[in-house]
């Protein structure tokens, strides 16, 4: 608990930075492996390891989340906090709904449906799931906007954050039953899927992130190499909370890594932020020169050949909101 202690009391946790940046490579793996002009997909191992990325972002959000509101001097000023970070999110969320809606506005021009039906679909999708066409990473902000203003409107209650955890727990494990065959046709199951899968999906691991910290416990390297195989074990198995379980011995081990540069960790948060909300653009753009070529690759060539350009355009932009003129780019990412 000691240990936990002087962890938790570091001005910066530049691991989770560090970390980010891979999360959000793995992000761009999880999304090459839907494109439609690849031929082959992860095998198993490598789709557990990219699958526990959002989590973790969702995780480490809610950590740090708590430790801002422990600073603030009361309540009135921690559900003020929220309120913000949750406009924020939801501020951010929008500009990029926008930056993705020209590739919606494309593809609907050409699936030969009327422009009501097109603009019923885009809101519904953008209501239920917090994403449109090739805007899949927004579901993200999505959910996190959605859950910080329960979690805003019923601050006060006690102990509301194990309230919500349990609840959001309940949720998850009802949404993964939709997994199973047995279950598949049943009609209640699939709108409580529609309703909350995307909407509520991040509340489970924002939940926990604030609950480690309150409850100012940093999971052991053992622990942490014991949730790995639990998580592993429940991923074979098709059963729930094998990302949390990953996703929180994944996050145990990055705020554990340790930093005094501060400089090159901001540039590795910037980064992978950008690589996070930018790499379905450059998925798009070559999905259309290859479906046009007639060509398909391999995933971990069309892989290669996206991270490229992602973590090219990435750092060029990291570079210009540094500068006056360009400044208003940090809009789009905090």
């Amino acid at each position: 608990m000691n240990n936990s202690f002087s962890i938790l009391n570091r001005p910066v946790f530049a691991g989770v930075d560090y970390i980010k940046f891979m999360m959000a490579l793995c992000v761009v793996a999880i999304h090459v492996n839907s494109a439609e002009c690849v031929l082959t997909h992860w095998p198993p191992a490598v789709e557990w390891l990219i699958r526990l990325a959002v989590p973790f972002f969702f995780i480490s959000s809610g950590f740090l989340l708590a430790r801002k509101l422990e600073r603030q001097p009361d309540d009135v000023q921690r559900r003020k906090t929220l309120w913000e970070r949750a406009f924020t999110i939801f501020r951010i969320f929008g500009c990029w709904l926008l930056i993705y809606l020209p590739i919606t506005v494309y593809l609907d021009a050409r699936n030969g449906d009327s422009v009501a039906h097109d603009v019923v679909v885009y809101f519904g999708r953008v209501l239920l799931s917090g994403e449109s066409e090739y805007a899949y990473p927004l579901w993200f902000l999505y959910s996190m906007a959605i859950v910080l203003t329960i979690y805003a409107v019923l601050y006060k209650i006690k102990h509301i954050e194990r309230i919500l955890f349990a609840l959001f727990a309940i949720v998850l494990a009802v949404n993964s039953l939709q997994s199973w065959e047995c279950l598949q046709d049943i009609s209640l199951l699939k709108l409580f899927n529609l309703l909350t899968q995307r909407t509520l999906g991040g509340g489970t691991y924002i939940m926990a992130g604030i609950i480690l910290y309150r409850m100012r416990f940093v999971p052991s390297l053992w622990l942490s190499l014991g949730l790995v195989a639990v998580s592993v074990l429940l991923f074979v198995l098709h059963l729930p909370y094998w990302e949390l379980c990953g996703g929180v011995a994944l996050f145990a081990v990055a705020v554990r890594i340790n930093s005094s540069e501060s400089s090159p960790r901001t540039w590795w948060r910037s980064m992978s932020m950008w690589i996070y909300y930018l790499h379905m653009y450059v998925i798009f753009f070559l999905s259309l020169y290859f479906g046009a070529e007639g060509e398909f690759l391999t995933a971990p060539v069309l892989y290669c050949i996206v991270l490229a350009l992602t973590v090219g355009l990435s750092a060029l932009l990291v570079r210009l909101q540094a500068t006056k003129s360009c400044a208003w780019l940090n809009f789009l990412i905090s």
